[in-house]
């Protein structure tokens, strides 16, 4: 091979030494082949890889040429020296298709009808309709089918052994809870301002909204779906704890209480917050309301220290604590709005003195009572 001593790239290969850049290969070999990215570096995510090991050496080590650049492979480790997991990133956004890619490629009217096109493909070839067409499959064939495709620990564990099993399954739930549903990942994959805005988007999508259910079933079915979905938000500690205020109410207040497993938890609508609030006991009519709180979904301040608020992150969406603490204090303020007093009992304290915490709650009652009858 002989180089081309008019366009060489500053670096080295790490193996020979000799300085890295175009060349004409003898052999006559596809004329991909040039030494790539010694000039020009790859970019992704704005981080620049320039490769690192010369057309020579690669052949002497491999015993073959480099594969084509214009598809990402795994060749690209040893070229450019990029670690697995970014070399992972990579070739999965490489092969991805999206509406960026698709309207950078076609223009915006064409690039998202070509998008909408591909996902009602996608769409259609995992029903059930589709695979009841093309294969014969039955409703319980499809079904096993979708089961067989999920990952579970159980399967982990056939397929890699206990040890590396529980590895791998430790892993795969780690990923799923950070990409796509945090807002870090979204900000290391698009930047600060592209990755916040499509953060918010997706919250706002994905939040438990009337208009989010309607968008999605339609009007009646919509609006049910959401009713249903909203009222089993709760954990059987609470009711318990719940149970036992109950129990020591007059008969007379009983009629006005709500709760979860007595009836059903009560709701306001906000027409300025335009979503439903649903509170965890509420006696009607008397202005109580008794939010049970644990701290794995409900940030506490008065416990945790500025790192531990910082590190903080709801058990089940995921939040972080300024986000969820925001939320609270505007639902508690809607309650409040409509003549309410809320009581904050927290699944900590109730552990530490259970009837410490059930006393409080029946004065608090009492008072609101005690209000209502003197009006």
């Amino acid at each position: 091979m002989i180089e081309n001593e008019t366009v060489l790239s500053k670096n080295n290969c790490k193996t020979c030494g000799r300085k890295l850049g175009n060349y004409i290969d003898r052999r006559k070999t596809r004329s991909f082949n040039r030494e790539y990215f010694s000039i020009t570096p790859y970019i992704f995510n704005n981080n620049e890889y320039y490769r690192v090991i010369c057309i020579d050496c690669f052949y002497k080590i491999y015993n073959r040429l480099p594969m084509s650049p214009n598809a990402v492979n795994y060749d690209f480790k040893i070229l450019l020296d990029i670690d697995d997991d970014n070399l992972k990133k990579i070739i999965k956004d490489k092969k991805s298709i999206t509406l960026n890619k698709l309207i950078k490629k076609y223009g915006e009217v064409e690039g998202v009808k070509r998008f909408e096109n591909y996902k009602n493909k996608q769409s259609y070839s995992n029903s059930y309709q589709y695979k009841k067409e093309k294969y014969g499959w039955s409703i319980d064939e499809y079904n096993n089918y979708n089961k067989s495709r999920a990952i579970t620990l159980e399967k982990c564990i056939e397929r890699h052994g206990e040890h590396d099993g529980r590895k791998l399954f430790e892993d795969y739930c780690n990923k799923q809870k950070y990409y796509g549903s945090t807002l870090e990942y979204f900000i290391e994959r698009y930047g600060e301002v592209e990755g916040n805005i499509k953060w918010i988007n997706i919250c706002k999508s994905k939040a438990l909204t009337i208009n989010n259910f309607i968008e999605r079933y339609g009007e009646v079915e919509g609006t049910n779906k959401f009713l249903e979905v909203i009222s089993k938000g709760y954990s059987k500690s609470s009711q318990r704890f719940f149970w036992e205020i109950y129990n020591k109410l007059d008969e007379r207040i009983k009629n006005n209480v709500y709760f979860a497993e007595l009836n059903k938890e009560f709701g306001i609508y906000s027409i300025q917050e335009s979503k439903a609030f649903l509170y965890d006991f509420v006696i009607k009519n008397y202005g109580v309301c008794i939010e049970y709180n644990g701290e794995h979904v409900h940030p506490r301040k008065d416990l945790l220290s500025i790192d531990e608020w910082k590190k903080w992150r709801c058990t089940w969406s995921n939040t972080t604590a300024d986000v969820k603490y925001a939320y609270d204090i505007k639902k508690y303020n809607v309650i409040r709005e409509y003549g309410y007093d809320v009581c904050v009992v927290w699944e900590g304290d109730i552990k530490r003195d259970r009837n410490l915490i059930l006393n409080n709650c029946l004065n608090v009652i009492n008072e609101g009572i005690l209000k209502y009858e003197c009006k």
